[in-house]
């Protein structure tokens, strides 16, 4: 994470509308920062033939409709590691907040963008613009492990329902990626 913070919320919202030059460039260092100038390249060199858009989902819940990943992965590992270490836990200053969609909500902006582009572009935005974030609300990861711990406490799998504080080294052990999750 570019910051060198985790768990601190950012006071730095990113707009898709307003700040899409600047969502669209980050720097090289970003994650899929590659695979963002293809596609940006593709819908600039291509456009009258190419359609281009990057869709920027957040952290995905519900179950999947398709026959390979039927569930989201995030909550899931946090109670999976919540019960396996009999505590929940969370990363230094608990405030990350993320935003969130269900995967069938999130579904229907890919089909809408492809019944637009099958209309010539329609009334989506191609090319170097053409960047979505895709989300319906957000969530603290700090609020997300106390109700799991608290949960999996009332229901006795857990002898206590308080959190540990973890640091970003143990986190990633914890669980995959956990510090950038910032729980």
């Amino acid at each position: 994470m570019e910051r060198g913070t985790y768990g601190v919320r950012a006071e730095k919202v990113f707009d898709d509308w307003d700040g899409v030059k600047e969502v669209t460039s980050p720097p090289d260092a970003a994650p899929h920062r590659n695979v963002g100038k293809i596609v940006l390249a593709a819908g600039t060199d291509q456009g009258a033939r190419v359609k281009t858009a990057i869709v920027c989902p957040p952290t995905i819940y519900g179950p999947g409709r398709g026959p390979g990943n039927q569930r989201s992965i995030q909550a899931y590992e946090l109670a999976k590691v919540t019960l396996k270490r009999g505590k929940g836990f969370q990363v230094e200053g608990r405030q990350n907040l993320w935003t969130m969609a269900h995967v069938q909500d999130l579904s229907n902006v890919y089909l809408r963008l492809v019944e637009e582009a099958v209309k010539g572009g329609g009334n989506a935005i191609w090319g170097p613009e053409g960047h979505y974030f895709a989300e319906n609300g957000d969530y603290v990861w700090g609020d997300l492990a106390k109700a799991i711990a608290k949960n999996a406490h009332k229901k006795k799998l857990i002898p206590i329902a308080e959190i540990e504080n973890v640091t970003l080294e143990e986190a990633d052990k914890l669980v995959s990626h956990g510090s950038y999750f910032g729980v």
